[in-house]
């Protein structure tokens, strides 16, 4: 089953192999620094994958966004930010948000909401249980003065095996409880990000990310 796989590494380390011959050979230094990252560069949004949504539950209004790219290669960090907003009266306050998409990296959340007369960000840790991260607290929203509450929380996507050849698009989700409103969940909530295969660098990088984690950079378990 890892065939196809081991032929996307063999493909890809050759271009590599071919690229560096071709820096090293006839060009100069200055040219390969600036030549490299370039190659890491392509692809930044797509727009037939929607990047921003919006729903809404009573009078509260929930806001996702992918920040930054929406195109990425194995591996990479996708940075997600949901915001709740009050389209009204009356006041609501939010004990729980759960963040689904899965590969939390650590020290990525923060969380911007209204505490002792001003907004405040803070960072903050969840309760991680698969692809769920969920966050507690007691947060005022209201759309008086204009207090919301926001979640920013980045991800890193899974190794080369976890996608197959040609791209692949994921989705994400949101949940959030609200004193009176109880819970309300959007997943899917049509917040997508593209995984495209890597070029060369891009491969390298992931298989030395992978190899860190895991022992050979291809997601098996060391020893396998």
């Amino acid at each position: 089953m890892l065939r196809p796989t081991m032929r996307r590494v063999a493909s890809v380390v050759f271009a590599s192999a071919v690229l560096a011959g071709g820096l090293a050979a006839g060009v100069g230094t200055a040219t390969a620094q600036s030549a490299l990252p370039d190659l890491g560069s392509s692809g930044t949004t797509d727009p037939n994958t929607p990047s921003t949504a919006t729903e809404t539950f009573e009078n509260l209004s929930v806001t996702r966004e992918v920040i930054g790219r929406n195109v990425l290669a194995p591996s990479q960090v996708v940075t997600y930010r949901t915001t709740i907003s009050a389209t009204g009266a009356p006041v609501r306050i939010i004990n729980r948000i759960t963040d689904h998409f899965g590969g939390y990296v650590p020290g990525s959340a923060k969380i911007t909401a209204w505490r002792d007369g001003s907004m405040k960000t803070e960072n903050v840790t969840p309760t991680v249980m698969g692809r769920d991260a969920a966050f507690s607290g007691n947060w005022t929203v209201s759309s008086d003065g204009g207090k919301t509450l926001t979640l920013e929380v980045s991800y890193r996507l899974g190794g080369l095996a976890a996608f197959p050849a040609g791209g692949f698009v994921l989705d994400s989700g949101f949940s959030v409880q609200a004193d009176g409103l109880g819970l309300k969940t959007w997943d899917p909530m049509g917040v997508k990000v593209t995984v495209r295969d890597p070029n060369a660098i891009e491969l390298v990088e992931s298989l030395g990310w992978w190899a860190l984690c895991t022992g050979d950079g291809l997601n098996i378990p060391c020893g396998s």
